[in-house]
């Protein structure tokens, strides 16, 4: 890829990485210093990396399940999750919005109690017995180009008493 298409589009959504060896996938053979890139949708919804992509497990993370062998998620390939791209074009802001974001979240936690608005999310049917319900309605209309477009999550806050 020459260096025009990085400026022009943001590698947030794509990993790329430059080999110095040739690699070789099924027919295609690629010569050495060809830039490989997979958009970060693909690899955070593709069953390979990942048990059960398409549902929202955030339990998935925490260590019970990631040092427990019975666990579903024990063998995620969680190195994939890249969210802030890596290496030379890796966000230089990673760490000043991950603490940005938990200081919002824990303010938030700790000042509302929060709950879907029932009225404004689009319904009771959910993908399947594990998803919340509405959310696999709510997750199907959103659009998806190089960058997701999301549509509005109807939140209510309720300040805590």
């Amino acid at each position: 890829m020459n260096s025009s298409f990085w400026s022009l589009h943001s590698s947030r959504s794509l990993v790329a990485r430059e080999y110095e060896i040739v690699l070789s996938h099924q027919a295609n053979k690629h010569p050495s210093q060809t830039t490989v890139g997979v958009h970060q949708y693909a690899t955070y919804h593709s069953p390979l990396n990942f048990y059960n992509p398409l549902t929202f497990h955030p339990e998935r993370w925490l260590p019970e399940c990631t040092n427990n062998p019975s666990s579903p998620y024990y063998a995620d390939n969680r190195a994939a999750f890249q969210p802030f791209s890596m290496g030379p074009r890796a966000c230089i802001g990673r760490n000043l919005a991950l603490a940005e974001m938990r200081l919002v979240l824990v303010r938030m936690l700790w000042e509302y109690d929060l709950s879907l608005d029932e009225a404004k999310f689009g319904g009771d049917e959910g993908e399947g017995e594990d998803d919340v319900e509405g959310v696999g309605k709510w997750q199907e209309e959103q659009t998806v180009f190089l960058i997701w477009k999301k549509g509005p999550l109807m939140v209510r806050l309720v300040p805590r008493r």
